[in-house]
């Protein structure tokens, strides 16, 4: 029986310090993380501007419902992750080939900020660089992200662009 307390006792003391560490964690984060690929920017535009085929190189998407748009590109839309969240999506901002800022909301995460992409050209391709200004109020999120890193998110979409190009 004492094993079995000390144990539980153990898990408890583990859960407290990873509750912990989300409470102390900064709720705001400002990042950005820039990657070169060997591609011209206009190609790279084409597959991150493009989103009604996020989820053809966002490993993450199982789905778009595009809820508004401008006629040509939509302006407003919903995606859906593979863990059964939900992101609302607002286009800010879009230069063609150089930026497109979105606004992103979840309440499945507790998150709520901006995103920025910005393409560059450079001698072998172009560079991208993923901004992110973002709050996270969900506290398991925060824990979370302290020991994956905050860019985390920013660095799995660069991954798997590499895997699409």
């Amino acid at each position: 029986m004492k094993i079995i307390i000390a144990i539980i006792s153990i898990f408890a003391f583990i859960y407290l310090l990873f509750i912990s560490i989300g409470f102390i964690s900064s709720s705001i984060y400002k990042g950005e993380v820039t990657k070169e690929y060997n591609i011209s920017v206009e190609n790279l535009w084409e597959i991150v501007y493009n989103v009604e085929n996020f989820g053809s190189w966002r490993q993450d998407i199982i789905g778009i419902s595009i809820l508004e748009s401008d006629g040509e590109k939509p302006t407003f839309w919903l995606e859906y992750t593979d863990d059964g969240g939900a992101y609302a999506n607002e286009s800010l901002e879009v230069i063609p080939r150089e930026r497109f800022t979105v606004r992103i909301k979840s309440k499945t995460y507790g998150i709520e900020g901006i995103r920025t992409y910005i393409l560059s050209s450079t001698y072998n391709g172009c560079n991208l660089t993923i901004q992110e200004e973002i709050t996270i109020d969900e506290i398991i999120l925060r824990s979370i992200l302290f020991f994956r890193g905050r860019e985390y998110y920013i660095n799995q979409q660069l991954s798997w662009l590499d895997e699409a190009i």
